[in-house]
């Protein structure tokens, strides 16, 4: 996977040389990247700098990745060279030419950087974004490549058994959902039927009921009439008979073999619902209107159906996506994608293991420190609400955060609304004793709440999200409304954020150094002739919120890497607002 075929290299617009990775130009490569002078690439990072490094190459000096550089000023845009370059003055297309044309296609790559480069730095520096790319990305960079190289360990053993109880609950749900679909909805081979009964047909049991047929038995030698029993046919090999058109404009019997229904098919997921006369919304098949089926016709197949999608996706994520290297570690890669400055990983995803039941709990029995170490973790408490808090300068929203703002909201849902004007000893008793005594409305209405309120999300689209909290969209909204009326600074600020989005320039900066561009924070709507919120309008409200607690998060990693805790306690992963590390004893 580390073979090289060739590199370019370019000093400025209008130059370039191609070398291939042959003989004498190799060490020339080589000289070239152990110079001290700043190196620039793009998408480089993670694909061309681990390469040269697995070749034994030094790439010394400051080494930018413009890639990073361009998505950090245009955080929403796609990343591709070609597309960037298209922005900032290249003359011509050129990755076409990959094949027929590889040195004027390599010396091209290498040529648009110096299109990019100059405008877009110059862009962040005038827009204020600049300390956001030096600190958080450029400086971050190697604390991202060291935690990727320490390799997050893994219980093998714990895994494959793993494997093996989503392979033993998933048949038992595909069991039961095959038990409920119809014949008339299951796909069938052959498409047009069988032309001539199959062999097995000819060993059914006969049925008292069945009509006769005139069938070919197994030695086709000559045509019999013989009753067959279609149930035991359909029991015996999953065969029926159906009818298709005939040549003279009628109609024929003629038998097909039934499939089994495929839950992860939309296509078969939609006929079903069609059969049954249920409305699915825009024939999507996704889990929220699958979610929004089941609890409004109460049909069992539609939660069979999430069930069995659910297991497939921990056992494709968590299983097949997790097998360890050679030295029983999985080495996630560590991206700068997300527009709001959190950060991503890929093969696998290390940042999104499920929380809550059983199969949480077996699927983080997976990692598991090495002899003479311990699994460590610090997160921060209540963070979004806290930066939520600041933002809308509400200290009365931050004090309760540091306590627990779902527990408070929680009161009032039950009419024993916990007071403000209390020291703060008595306000964490009187929270601590609203969360022992009413956990299932803390957790299911008003943490969810919290957590949409601070990402800008409407009552309706909190209800579709979390039906299984509230009883109605009305539910959903009076619960806002009660959050709005008890933090007038919050819900102020969210007016004011996005009045200040949508107009001229339309982007934000933040106090780290990011900056995000937003053109549809409010729409027309001709049906009320009014305006009325757009496709950015969440968005808007979350930024600094979140923009503040990632930022603040990469300024620790970057504090603990200056005093040398990152290595020394073994830092191998980080998860929203969380550090992992594999601390020796």
């Amino acid at each position: 996977p580390w073979h090289i075929n060739s590199i370019q290299f370019s000093l400025g617009l209008k130059t370039g040389i191609f070398f291939p990775w042959i003989n004498e130009y190799i060490g020339i490569a080589k000289e070239i990247l152990a110079l001290s002078t700043p190196k620039l690439g793009f998408n480089n990072w993670r694909s061309d700098d681990p390469r040269l490094r697995a070749n034994d190459v030094i790439i010394a000096g400051l080494n930018h990745d413009l890639m990073w550089c361009y998505h950090h000023l245009q955080p929403d845009l796609p990343r591709s060279l070609q597309y960037a370059a298209s922005f900032f003055n290249q003359e011509y297309p050129w990755k076409h030419l990959r094949h027929s044309q590889p040195e004027f296609y390599g010396i091209s790559d290498v040529h648009a950087l110096h299109h990019i480069a100059p405008a877009v730095f110059d862009s962040l520096k005038a827009l204020g974004a600049w300390r956001g790319y030096e600190r958080h990305v450029l400086g971050l960079e190697p604390i991202l490549v060291s935690m990727s190289g320490r390799g997050i360990p893994i219980n093998d053993g714990a895994r494959r058994a793993f494997g093996d109880d989503l392979d033993t609950q998933q048949t038992e749900i595909d069991l039961q959902l095959q038990s409920l679909i119809p014949d008339e909805v299951r796909s069938f081979r052959p498409k047009e039927g069988y032309k001539r009964p199959p062999a097995e047909v000819a060993d059914v049991i006969e049925d008292s009921d069945a009509q006769p047929q005139l069938l070919l038995l197994p030695n086709h030698r000559q045509p019999a009439i013989k009753t067959v029993g279609e149930h035991e046919a359909r029991e015996k090999h999953n065969l029926v008979l159906r009818s298709f058109p005939s040549g003279n404009g009628g109609s024929e019997q003629r038998w097909v073999r039934l499939l089994p229904f495929l839950a992860g098919s939309p296509k078969q997921v939609m006929e079903y619902a069609r059969y049954r006369r249920h409305n699915l919304r825009d024939w999507s098949t996704s889990k929220l209107e699958l979610e929004r089926l089941a609890a409004s016709t109460r049909d069992p197949v539609y939660k069979h159906i999430l069930s069995y999608r659910s297991l497939d996706k921990l056992k494709g994520t968590y299983v097949d996506g997790w097998g360890p290297s050679n030295d029983g570690r999985v080495h996630s890669e560590f991206l700068y994608a997300p527009a709001t400055g959190q950060l991503s990983s890929r093969n696998p995803n290390a940042q999104n293991f499920p929380k809550k039941g059983p199969l949480a709990k077996q699927a983080r029995r997976m990692i598991e420190a090495r002899p003479g170490h311990h699994l460590l973790s610090f997160d921060y408490n209540s963070f979004h609400a806290l930066t939520l808090g600041f933002e809308a300068r509400d200290a009365l929203y931050m004090r309760i955060a540091r306590h627990d703002i779902h527990s408070f909201l929680t009161s009032h849902l039950v009419r024993q609304p916990v007071p403000v004007d209390i020291p703060d000893d008595d306000l964490a008793d009187r929270l601590r004793w609203i969360r022992g005594r009413y956990p299932e409305i803390r957790d299911n209405k008003a943490k969810p709440t919290i957590l949409g309120y601070g990402f800008g999300m409407g009552w309706k689209k909190r209800y579709e999200m979390n039906r299984e909290s509230f009883e109605s969209q009305a539910e959903s909204k009076k619960i806002g409304d009660l959050l709005d009326g008890l933090f007038p600074q919050c819900a102020q600020y969210r007016t004011d954020i996005r009045d200040l989005a949508s107009r001229p320039p339309h982007y934000l900066t933040t106090r780290h150094g990011y900056i995000r561009w937003f053109f549809s924070v409010y729409r027309w709507d001709p049906k009320y002739n009014r305006w009325v919120p757009g496709e950015d309008s969440e968005a808007v409200i979350a930024y600094r919120p979140s923009n503040d607690a990632f930022g603040h998060k990469k300024d620790a990693m970057l504090e603990l890497e200056r005093q040398g805790w990152l290595d020394r306690a073994g830092l191998i992963d980080e998860i929203h607002d969380e550090l992992l590390f594999e601390c020796p004893d």
